[in-house]
């Protein structure tokens, strides 16, 4: 069984291109992105429920209307923070082009973990009805 998710979502994305120190913090502004979200499962009967064993999740980010990064101390220098601030917010979509795969990987590998986890004790059938 497949099941599909479409959802407009403010994501947060983390762009690993810069090394962020840990006093770093950052804000991000996400507008409009649409992704879809494909979770391949497989009924597993017993006898008090049926269950839903997650075998897949693919995700697609199929728009991104605009994004914006702002990482706070990310640099000793202000100018040079301000530069790479203006370089990543002029330039995200190249960035995001390049990361693409490794981003949308990075999360198809955390919701499988946690849809596992979560769907290994919650029947299916309190989700989706007709569930077999």
């Amino acid at each position: 069984m497949q099941i599909k998710i479409c959802h407009l979502l403010g994501f947060i994305l983390i762009f690993l291109l810069l090394s962020v120190t840990e006093a770093a913090k950052y804000l991000t502004e996400k507008h409009k992105i649409t992704i879809v979200v494909e979770i391949d499962v497989k009924p597993r009967l017993t006898p008090e429920a049926t269950f839903a064993d997650v075998e897949r999740v693919k995700v697609n980010f199929q728009e991104i209307g605009n994004f914006k990064v702002k990482l706070n101390n990310l640099f000793a220098d202000k100018q040079l923070e301000d530069s790479a601030h203006a370089l990543i917010n002029e330039n995200w979509r190249q960035f995001y082009e390049i990361l693409r795969p490794a981003i949308e990987q990075a999360i198809e590998a955390v919701m499988l973990d946690r849809y596992k986890k979560i769907l290994q004790y919650l029947p299916a059938t309190y989700l989706i009805a007709d569930f077999h």
